[in-house]
């Protein structure tokens, strides 16, 4: 179905290619049942779903769960307060909204930015999108739309340009060679005493022959005895698992309450999957939000 129909494969939630295989085995099952049996079984079940397909159609959402949906309106919003800024955002969420903005992102093709589900709600985040009902939220946000219909609002931070460009440190561009290894890409140098949070912002060229490519897009944070304080990654393969041709992949993932303990950021891609995959051209850029008095 994916060859033939360009059915996206199963991610989370998305299974909507099984109904029809669902409906067909359970018809090759009746087919073979004694008439007499099989046609009042049959007949129930139909009738009902005919009655729910006509009181619950609609192209938007799920049937029973308004909160599953992200409207397009929202990517949209938030991909033209990119290009009008040059910013990628940065967006703090949690549980199944996030969920469903990943799949939709993921569907979308992967245009705007991994949303991060840790430490929400994040106070360095560039938005936070959450639940209308939901009212502690970090100081210097303000609303920037409400969703009425699915519940949901998406908060913006006032100030986005109080991030700090770090050295670059050891930098590693990407072997462009064929390999099942993962790659160590940077490792930098930060002061967790002047720095509350971290910014990274990944860009690379990736291409996996062998279907699925899974890999991680990781962050570790280290001490002076370089034991590790904080650990972050975002699966890749729900941004695109399917890597036959070369293709760009740009993220950007941050840690918002950096340990004043931190010295050292690694940034590195594992290659979980095993499967072998070429990375070329790959740039990282650290970014650090310094401490305030409120901090």
């Amino acid at each position: 179905m994916h060859l033939v129909l360009d059915v996206h494969y199963p991610l989370d939630r998305a299974a909507l290619h099984f109904f029809p295989l669902f409906v067909l085995a359970l018809f090759f099952v009746l087919a073979k049942l004694p008439r007499s049996f099989a046609f009042p079984t049959a007949l129930l079940p139909a009738i009902l779903l005919l009655f729910q397909q006509i009181a619950f159609f609609n192209f938007n959402r799920t049937s029973h769960w308004d909160n599953e949906h992200v409207p397009v309106s929202m990517l949209d919003d938030l991909k033209k307060w990119r290009d009008s800024t040059g910013i990628q955002p940065l967006i703090s969420t949690h549980g199944l909204p996030g969920r469903v903005f990943v799949y939709n992102e993921y569907r979308d093709g992967a245009q705007l930015n991994s949303p991060i589900f840790e430490g929400f709600p994040a106070a360095s985040a560039d938005f936070i999108l959450t639940y209308q009902w939901h009212t502690e939220y970090p100081e210097g946000f303000v609303t920037r739309a409400e969703y009425p219909d699915i519940k949901m609002k998406v908060l913006e931070r006032k100030v986005h340009d109080d991030w700090q460009l770090l050295p670059p440190g050891k930098e590693i561009k990407g072997t462009g060679l064929r390999t099942k290894d993962g790659q160590e890409l940077g490792t930098f140098e930060v002061d967790g005493r002047a720095y509350q949070a971290i910014s990274i912002s990944f860009d690379g060229l990736f291409q996996c022959e062998d279907y699925p490519y899974k890999g991680w897009l990781a962050l570790r944070v280290t001490d002076t005895l370089n034991q590790e304080l904080s650990f972050y990654y975002i699966d890749l393969a729900r941004v695109k698992p399917d890597l036959k041709k070369k293709e760009r992949v740009k993220r950007r993932l941050f840690i918002d309450r950096l340990p004043e303990q931190a010295v050292n950021v690694q940034v590195a891609l594992m290659n979980v999957g095993g499967n072998h995959y070429i990375l070329e051209n790959a740039r990282v850029i650290i970014q650090g939000r310094p401490r305030t008095e409120q901090d």
